[in-house]
């Protein structure tokens, strides 16, 4: 049963003694009390009410493993195409011969939240003495929209294709891209 609490001019004592004869806040002379609302017959009535917040974790994402197409070759313009999977397959006159990792990332935020996965469109790698390869046609392997599993979250697999120039000169070439994830 609630508790309701009326003031009125009277001195403290005097007013303990009339709430308590009349029964006020527990259905007496002055009404009855139902819910955090009481008649008080003209008088000042209090009601305490509950607020709170729910924070939430935003969603996030954190790289796993970096995309590494390894050593390659080439003797005429192709393909290194390296599969989400790990997979790598060659077309033209690109060589791989050893290695290879695709990126690997995991999304986070609030369990079974849906979330939408931007994959960027291509990059350029580029060697110490300025040549370059473009990487493109950016493939996951998971669905771009969806929902976090049940611990809130997802681990992504990322491949692409590394283009190489015939006669493509020799080094290290690196580069970075961005992988965007939204909720809805």
């Amino acid at each position: 049963m609630p508790r309701c609490h009326h003031t009125r001019s009277l001195p403290v004592a005097i007013l303990f003694a009339v709430v308590t004869a009349l029964g006020i806040g527990q259905g007496g002379a002055m009404g009855p009390c139902r819910g955090s609302s009481c008649d008080s017959g003209g008088g000042t009535t209090t009601a305490t009410i509950s607020v709170a917040a729910n924070v939430v974790s935003l969603i996030g994402i954190v790289t796993i493993d970096d995309m590494n197409f390894g050593a390659v070759s080439a003797i005429a313009a192709g393909e290194i195409v390296l599969a989400a999977d790990g997979t790598v397959s060659t077309t033209g006159g690109a060589s791989h011969l050893a290695g290879g990792q695709p990126a690997q990332f995991e999304i986070s935020g609030q369990p079974f939240r849906d979330y939408v996965l931007t994959l960027p469109k291509k990059t350029d790698l580029t060697a110490p003495g300025g040549a370059k390869m473009t990487v493109d046609k950016f493939v996951a392997d998971q669905s771009r929209t969806g929902a976090l599993d049940v611990d809130g979250k997802l681990l992504v697999r990322l491949g692409a294709t590394l283009n190489m120039s015939a006669q493509q000169p020799p080094g290290t070439y690196t580069g970075t891209f961005s992988v965007t994830v939204a909720q809805n």
